[in-house]
C-alpha cells in the first residue's frame, strides 16, 4: 500500500510544484517506486518531466469517467550510481482541460470519492503516491484522497491509504 503525501498550500507560488516534483525525483532515486499526480490545471508538475506536448490523455478524463484508467507515464530520472531509474518515476499529467472536468464534476455524486478510486486502484504498484494539488479550492482538496482531519506528525487521507500532508 502506498504512502499518499499530497503538497498543498493556500497560496500560490509558494513551490508546491517544485516539492513535488523534487521530492518523487529524490524518492526514485533512491529506488522507491513514485507516482507524481498533476492536479493543477496550469500542468506545471506534467512540463518539469517535459510531458506537455506528449501526453494523449489527462487525469481529468479518469475524473469524469470512472472507467478511464488514471493515464500513467513513466518518465526517465537520471541515474544514481550508474543505475538507471527510469520505471521507478510516473507522472499522472494535467492540463487545462482539467479546470473544465473540475467545472462538470461540481454537481456529480460522489465527485469527492473519484480520485480516491483511481488511486486505489494503482496503489499497489508504488510505494509513494505525491499530489500536486494546484490552487485552492481544487480537485485534492475536495477529494476523498486529499489528506484530511488531523494527525500528529502529519494529516492522514480520509481515503485511508495512508499518508501525509506536506505543507510548504
Amino acid at each position: 500500500m502506498a504512502t499518499v503525501i499530497a503538497v498543498a498550500n493556500q497560496k500560490g507560488g509558494v513551490g508546491k510544484t517544485t516539492t513535488t516534483a523534487n521530492l518523487g525525483a529524490a524518492l526514485a532515486l533512491r529506488g522507491r517506486r513514485v507516482l507524481l499526480v498533476d492536479l493543477d490545471p496550469q500542468g506545471n508538475l506534467t512540463s518539469a518531466f517535459g510531458l506537455e506536448k506528449d501526453v494523449q490523455q489527462t487525469v481529468a478524463e479518469s475524473l469524469l469517467d470512472r472507467r478511464v484508467p488514471l493515464p500513467v507515464v513513466s518518465v526517465a530520472n537520471g541515474s544514481a550510481g550508474g543505475r538507471e531509474n527510469v520505471q521507478k518515476l510516473s507522472v499522472v499529467p494535467a492540463s487545462v482541460g482539467l479546470a473544465s472536468a473540475e467545472a462538470q464534476l461540481m454537481n456529480k455524486l460522489g465527485r469527492e470519492l473519484r480520485l480516491r478510486d483511481q488511486l486505489m486502484s494503482v496503489d499497489e504498484q508504488y510505494d509513494y503516491v505525491m499530489i500536486d494539488s494546484g490552487s485552492p479550492g481544487h480537485l485534492a482538496e475536495q477529494d476523498g484522497s486529499a489528506p484530511q482531519g488531523g494527525a500528529p506528525g502529519g494529516r492522514i487521507p480520509a481515503a485511508a491509504l495512508g499518508g501525509a500532508c506536506v505543507r510548504d
